[in-house]
């Protein structure tokens, strides 16, 4: 959360400069674990996860960092708070290094969902294609000129995303969670619907939560 003064510093920086059309109030987390406030611009939703644009409260100009720089970044809108997180891609670069997407966090726990934009060309690549091999470039003939977008699945200490749009329901989300036997059941019932999915997965998550307080892991 941003302070009061922040706010209030960072709405006359924006009014007052070349920025103001294309910037919001905002922060970084560097790798350290540090937060820097200062104000985000805004880009399109697939340049926004390879690289974030930040302008600091001296209005100094504005630096761009990329998903290896950063362990995140967040910026405030008019109804909520958006966030950002650093995360591991299955792609390697041709330096033979692990490339990092910056995805929007949806929900935060033992299990997080992240939303994953992506652009649509004539050739028809699925989603999980970009997922393992997409890197930010100027975009081919074949672009249609659109993004589409997919929420992924992660669970901690698990290798790789599963992509929600492709799962059955309820039949293999109630398998994903089959360790919550309660959430189980009530899948199978009928309780729930595609469209919640950030329910289930916040039920999910305060179970087992509780479950580690309980047995002190």
């Amino acid at each position: 959360m941003l302070k009061s003064w922040h706010l209030i510093f960072i709405a006359g920086l924006l009014s007052s400069s070349a920025y103001a059309q294309l910037a919001v109030p905002g922060y970084i987390v560097t790798n350290h674990n540090e937060v820097i406030h200062g104000a985000i611009r805004i880009q399109d939703p697939v340049k926004q996860q390879h690289e974030v644009e930040f302008i600091a409260l001296n209005g100094q100009g504005y630096t761009r960092f990329d998903g290896s720089q950063l362990m995140g970044y967040g910026y405030i809108t008019k109804k909520d708070t958006v966030r950002y997180i650093s995360t591991v891609a299955t792609a390697k670069t041709e330096h033979g290094k692990a490339s990092r997407l910056f995805l929007r966090q949806l929900c935060a726990g033992p299990v997080q969902l992240l939303d994953y934009y992506f652009p649509v060309y004539y050739s028809g690549i699925s989603q999980s294609q970009y997922v393992t091999n997409y890197r930010y470039q100027a975009p081919p003939a074949s672009y249609l000129g659109r993004v589409d977008h997919s929420v992924l699945v992660w669970r901690a200490g698990q290798a790789g995303f599963v992509e929600t749009r492709a799962w059955k329901f309820p039949q293999e989300v109630a398998e994903y969670f089959a360790d919550y036997p309660a959430l189980k059941s009530d899948l199978h019932a009928g309780r729930y619907r595609r469209r919640d999915l950030q329910a289930i997965v916040r039920r999910y998550n305060t179970w087992q939560l509780a479950q580690t307080t309980n047995t002190g892991k």
